[in-house]
């Protein structure tokens, strides 16, 4: 009779909370899994190169349009023209040493040959006239890693004094060429090229030297890839740079992985918002050209956003040291990574990344996202590496750079704040 009793209440339960669906149990959603968003990074690097309306780059687009049309999202190119150089040959030899050159874009002349005396530039100037003049960061008190408004005008002056050709050196942990992105209207008459700090010590050999930068100067038309799901009055975005100057593993893998996984995620969901995915090019080129363009022609108001997530560069990629073997990859995840956000947003980031190792920095944006806070977006939650990534930029980043397991931490991570941001709505 026991026995009886005790499974007419269970079925009497089970029938009871099957005919009110709001006090059922609701399934535990899976976790995204490392293994899943690795294999989106590795096949976003196997696109290959991925400058902005490169083949590489329009692979990764397609690539994502598919992903977000088949989990139901409205799905359409941006495309914006961009005049894309394509190096064939770039070398600087010096006697009998080749060694590798990587021009600073946008790159005017396709065909160069220059044969000349070589010199390291003084910190006084001195006579530049006829040259090809190297600038080692170590004896400049500025750094070339980046250009800004100081350094092109510093590349002025050296032109200005009639220089033929001008080599950067950057330093780098990784000792390698790491490239730097354009600034809006400004290019170079003259050919101004990167060499690895590693190659330093054939520079200083000076003498004679020649100069060859060779390849096609093409039209192309570049492109945005953006989708869209949901209704409400508010919107959310999810945005992130696909371009870059190399395979960009642990640049771009992290944030096109998690990109993808959010995008699966909020397809399944029913939230009462409607939620733009946009992936934009151009990120290397005009400060965010990409980016410019979709504010300028397709994201709603401001006033009409309710969040903006940017998954940028670098959040998901190992710590490496330096030893005199070179870098070393350690276990862990690189601790200045960094998460930004503006807006009510600051106890949501606590909670959803208490237990993981990040600087968190208020009322700041960084890389894409400044364009859009200078447009008065916000509340924003953004994710960007920081300079300890060495291989930032360079040839060597590539897939091993990331792992399973570092992309899942953050990529749940990541999903986990906009949920605690967004339950704070009563709708």
């Amino acid at each position: 009779m026991k026995r009886f009793v005790t499974k007419n209440i269970a079925v009497f339960l089970l029938f009871t909370f099957s005919s009110f669906p709001g006090l059922a149990q609701q399934p535990v959603e899976k976790k995204f899994q490392g293994a899943d968003l690795y294999a989106d990074v590795v096949q976003y690097v196997n696109f290959g190169i991925h400058r902005t309306g490169t083949e590489g780059d329009n692979k990764t687009s397609e690539w994502l349009k598919g992903i977000l049309d088949n989990n139901g999202f409205k799905t359409e190119y941006v495309t914006f023209p961009v005049e894309q150089f394509f190096p064939e040959k770039t070398e600087l030899k010096i006697g009998k040493k080749s060694i590798e050159v990587f021009p600073i874009w946008p790159v005017l002349k396709a065909e160069v040959q220059i044969t000349a005396q070589l010199i390291e530039l003084k910190k006084d100037g001195g006579d530049v006239s006829g040259k090809i003049v190297w600038i080692n960061q170590q004896s400049k008190e500025r750094s070339f890693s980046f250009m800004d408004e100081d350094n092109a005008a510093e590349i002025k002056k050296i032109i200005d004094g009639g220089a033929k050709a001008i080599i950067l050196v950057a330093d780098n942990a990784a000792g390698e060429i790491a490239a730097i992105n354009t600034l809006p209207g400004v290019s170079y008459p003259i050919p101004v090229v990167q060499v690895a700090p590693k190659d330093v010590e054939n520079l200083l050999a000076g003498g004679t030297a020649s100069l060859t930068v060779t390849g096609k100067l093409k039209k192309v038309t570049a492109r945005n890839i953006q989708g869209s799901i949901g209704e409400g009055d508010k919107t959310i975005i999810i945005s992130t740079p696909i371009s870059g100057w190399f395979t960009c593993g642990g640049e771009r893998g992290p944030g096109i992985a998690t990109f993808t996984a959010l995008a699966k995620w909020v397809a399944s969901q029913k939230f009462p918002y409607k939620f733009i995915f946009t992936g934009n090019s151009g990120h290397e080129l005009a400060q965010h050209q990409g980016t410019h363009i979709f504010l300028h022609e397709k994201a709603p108001k401001s006033a009409d956003v309710r969040l903006w997530v940017h998954l940028g560069a670098s959040f998901a990629t190992y710590a490496y040291t330096k030893s005199d073997k070179g870098l070393v990859r350690q276990a862990n995840a690189d601790n200045k990574r960094i998460v930004y956000f503006a807006g009510d947003v600051e106890s949501s980031v606590n909670q959803a990344f208490r237990n993981i190792e990040i600087q968190k920095v208020k009322d700041k944006a960084y890389g894409e996202l400044v364009v859009a806070q200078k447009q008065g977006y916000s509340p924003f939650i953004g994710f960007v590496g920081t300079a300890s990534f060495p291989l930032f930029h360079t040839k060597l980043d590539d897939a091993s750079t990331t792992s399973p397991a570092l992309l899942e931490e953050m990529a749940n991570a990541i999903r986990q704040v906009i949920e605690i941001e967004l339950r704070k709505d009563k709708i």
